[in-house]
């Protein structure tokens, strides 16, 4: 059975059983690059953690500011933030979310130890960027990618 979540009343994505949204002391043992609205989910078995995040933009940078310009910014921050882990660019791509094209890019480093992987791809919808992170164990990626995709797949605009 599968739970619907939706991010700032706008996109909805269902997960699994075993998803639960983290509170807020278990976002406080992250290291977020970023403030603003958001929501972390994880799935404690699978070692999965997704974080959901978005910014509205105003008219003129709306119209200014592509999903590719964002997943590029968003690269260049993480690649600065994550050298202390170890951080590797692996490749970028582009995910579909509700119909809506999601420049995105991959990458791996290690976290207290343990060889991991994440991904980070950005959907513009109207005059919102959407960032969606995953963070994974390397060893369980492609069990994690697998569910990663099938959550994606539920993406709908409302």
């Amino acid at each position: 059975m599968a739970t619907q979540r939706h991010f700032n009343n706008t996109l909805s994505l269902s997960f699994p059983d075993g998803f639960h949204v983290m509170d807020n002391d278990e976002r406080q043992k992250l290291n977020m690059l970023a403030d603003g609205p958001g929501v972390c989910l994880t799935a404690q078995e699978e070692h999965i953690i997704i974080s959901i995040g978005w910014k509205e933009l105003g008219l003129f940078p709306a119209l200014l500011v592509s999903a590719k310009d964002a997943a590029d910014n968003s690269q260049k921050t993480i690649s600065q933030a994550m050298q202390p882990y170890g951080f590797q660019f692996r490749e970028t791509f582009a995910e579909e979310i509700g119909g809506e094209k999601a420049p995105g890019f991959s990458y791996e480093y290690e976290a207290q130890g343990i060889a991991m992987h994440g991904e980070t791809c950005v959907v513009k919808h109207n005059k919102v960027l959407y960032y969606l992170h995953i963070y994974m164990r390397r060893e369980l990626k492609e069990e994690s990618t697998k569910i990663w995709k099938d959550i994606l797949a539920t993406a709908k605009w409302e």
